[in-house]
């Protein structure tokens, strides 16, 4: 082939056939460089048009796509609830002191009167004369409130009074045996357990290394049993602890909304981006009429007769009343389930409190959820 396309004999000319061969190949090298710049044509085109859509729905620079930290001072209910919020938290968690050293100490002392907390200081006395080992002041709550756990906690309170006079030593024996004659056991299971309690006394330090008590020494007892006492005066879980329980499990669905930049309003009060398991703690209501579950802007609402929709489904059954009557102050509709007649200034918001009430055994996980229902106006 060398030769005969460059025939030395010929002075190197080229012959024929290497000049169809290299017309072929110019031909297909000019098309091959057509088609690459009409291909870079398009895909300049495409990424104008990206450009464009990027500028257009996207943040530039890309920031971040949570609220900027609320100022707690400046606004009255912003300052009122984030107060409230820590002041729960530390009272239901055993830090009574710390939060009334803040009540005390904050210049917005005033704005505490709409607490969730009820009679903080008898609170702070039980939780701090728990800790200290004193269990007086919880007996003198249990009788006068007569809880329906009241069996249970008594039985708990004698447990964690033993162990804590078997802990602080010699000097607490009097004041142990001087609560002790305020209980009576009864037969049974009940009597074995007392029983193997006073053993444990007996024994003192030495009950630590036995395995018959040594699970009575554990720390996590102790704080059972301040929860559910605090559980009387504030809610088993205080609302600041539910946003950081929730916050943690989400944290990390919402930065990836970080990383895209797109501009979604994911700042409704009554949705998130992304699914969340927040019925445990946060009550759900359905409107039979709509369908829809209800939301800060559209709440519950109970009529005279006891139903409870929707706001929206009332908007929708009393629309064309107010369309006859605008200025009319006194709408009336039926309600859908019964005959009664409605008048919508008589219809009530509900707003729906889940309280949890702890379980009689303590052995158990599992809490019993108890909602009750708040009428307000």
């Amino acid at each position: 082939m060398k030769d005969e396309l460059f025939n030395p004999k010929e002075d190197r000319e080229i012959s024929v056939m290497g000049q169809i061969l290299i017309e072929e190949t110019s031909t297909r090298a000019a098309k091959l460089v057509y088609e690459a710049t009409d291909y870079h044509r398009d895909l300049q085109h495409t990424i104008l048009k990206l450009g464009k859509y990027i500028n257009t729905e996207f943040e530039h620079p890309t920031k971040k796509p949570f609220r900027p930290s609320p100022e707690l001072e400046r606004k009255r209910n912003r300052r009122d609830m984030g107060f409230a919020l820590i002041f729960d938290y530390m009272m239901s968690t055993g830090l009574s002191s710390v939060g009334d050293s803040m009540r005390k100490l904050s210049i917005f002392e005033q704005y505490f009167d709409t607490l969730n907390v009820s009679d903080p200081e008898k609170l702070k006395t039980i939780v701090e004369d728990l800790q200290g080992g004193d269990i007086s002041s919880s007996l003198e709550f249990i009788k006068s409130a007569q809880p329906a756990e009241e069996h249970s906690l008594r039985k708990s309170l004698q447990t964690q009074m033993i162990i804590e006079c078997i802990e602080m030593g010699l000097e607490s024996y009097g004041r142990t045996v001087k609560q002790l004659k305020a209980f009576v056991p009864k037969e049974g299971e009940e009597q074995r357990q007392s029983q193997r309690l006073v053993g444990a006394l007996v024994m003192g330090q030495a009950a630590k290394e036995d395995a018959r008590y040594r699970n009575l020494f554990d720390q996590k007892n102790k704080e059972k049993l301040v929860s559910r006492l605090s559980a009387f005066f504030v809610p088993k879980e205080a609302p600041l602890n539910l946003i950081l329980k929730h916050g943690f499990k989400g944290i990390n669905q919402l930065t990836d909304f970080q990383d895209s930049g797109l501009q979604w309003d994911v700042w409704m009060d009554w949705e998130l981006p992304f699914d969340t398991y927040f019925h445990a703690s946060h009550s759900v209501f359905t409107c039979p009429i709509l369908k829809e579950q209800c939301t800060c802007n559209n709440p519950p609402m109970r009529l005279t007769c006891g139903h409870v929709i929707s706001k929206d489904a009332i908007n929708r059954l009393t629309i064309n009343v107010r369309n006859r009557f605008p200025r009319s102050r006194h709408l009336r509709f039926k309600c859908p389930y019964c005959p009664k007649e409605q008048n919508l200034d008589n219809a009530k918001s509900v707003d729906f409190h889940a309280w949890t009430i702890p379980a009689e055994n303590e052995d158990e996980e599992a809490e019993e959820q108890v909602k009750f229902l708040q009428f307000v106006e």
